[in-house]
């Protein structure tokens, strides 16, 4: 830690910095490195319990098995949106945990080019679903995907019963 007063002086202004960002990231180590404070920061990514609770947390999902025992797709109103591969020995892409999820083409092209976790889905209409290996991203962008989806087939609800949903 530095021991110059002056320059810690500063660290009040970098602590409410800080405060607003103990939300996103489990833990930050705070240094002073030749007299600026400076941050590490370690990601909250999610693991597959969370990304299940998640999904199931938006109203009207429901979850089931069509597909066999390693994977279980989320719906709303009978619609799919994620796709969550629990793993299993008929992984025919790679071991990696993931989900597929279903987004407009214009998205899909967009994370894919942005993000190296996003590909085309294996098995899926590749222009509208897209793998998300969850382990390797913030969880505020698995969150916000996962939404996003959700919002997706909802608007594509007829309005009778997109009411129960907005």
């Amino acid at each position: 830690m530095c021991d110059n007063l002056k320059i810690c002086d500063n660290f009040g202004k970098f602590a409410q910095l800080l405060s607003a960002k103990r939300k996103r990231y489990r833990s930050l180590t705070v240094t002073c490195v030749m007299g600026t404070w400076r941050e590490s920061q370690i990601m909250r990514k999610m693991n597959i319990e969370q990304v299940r609770e998640y999904t199931l947390s938006l109203y009207g999902v429901t979850e089931d098995q069509p597909f066999g025992d390693d994977i279980i797709t989320y719906r709303l109103e009978g619609k799919i949106f994620v796709c969550l591969w629990l793993g299993g020995k008929y992984d025919m892409k790679d071991a990696e945990p993931r989900f597929a999820l279903k987004l407009s083409p214009e998205r899909n092209v967009e994370l894919r080019d942005r993000f190296t976790a996003v590909t085309p889905a294996w098995h899926w209409n590749k222009r509208h679903w897209s793998d998300v290996y969850y382990e390797q991203l913030d969880d505020s962008l698995v969150e916000e995907w996962i939404s996003e989806s959700y919002s997706l087939i909802v608007s594509k609800l007829p309005r009778t019963v997109r009411e129960r949903y907005m």
